[in-house]
């Protein structure tokens, strides 16, 4: 369920060396690692 909200929040808990305590700590860290990676825009299809 937590993945269909936050897509790639299983491989992120997965790679922590310090799991966090609840639910609500893990979300936290996974939000605050995705706004401090640059964003990454989708190719363009050429015609």
């Amino acid at each position: 369920m937590a993945e269909e909200h936050f897509p790639g929040i299983r491989r992120f808990y997965e790679q922590l060396d310090r799991k966090p305590a609840t639910f609500l700590q893990l979300v936290w860290a996974f939000e605050a690692m995705r706004s401090t990676k640059p964003a990454v825009r989708p190719k363009r299809r050429r015609r």
